[in-house]
């Protein structure tokens, strides 16, 4: 949970510069997001796909930031985060996610 207390912290802040930000802390463990669909493989069977909720969330105009985390396992993001960031490659066709700030 340390990643997570480090993101509220981050909200924290956002909110403090800015009273009018409204800020959401999203799990992505609450999301089941298949890899494999970022590679053109389908799902298998049984298996269901939240990011086009994600996905529509993050395409919204009130979207100003992003701030992504992961705890660090052997050097790396965790596997959850990777397939959310390789999922969010599709963004660039229509660069839907111009003019928001991110930050990881």
């Amino acid at each position: 949970m340390t990643t997570s207390a480090a993101l509220q912290v981050c909200l924290t802040a956002a909110r403090e510069a800015d009273p009018q930000f409204d800020t959401e802390l999203v799990e992505l463990a609450d999301y089941s997001i298949p890899a494999q669909l970022a590679a053109g493989q389908p799902l298998k069977p049984g298996e269901t796909d939240d990011f086009p909720k994600l996905e529509e969330k993050l395409r919204d105009p009130a979207v100003v930031g992003i701030v992504i985390g992961s705890p660090v396992y052997f050097g790396n993001m965790s596997a959850l985060c990777k397939a959310f960031l390789d999922r969010c490659m599709g963004f660039r066709k229509d660069f839907s996610l111009r003019n928001k700030v991110a930050e990881c």
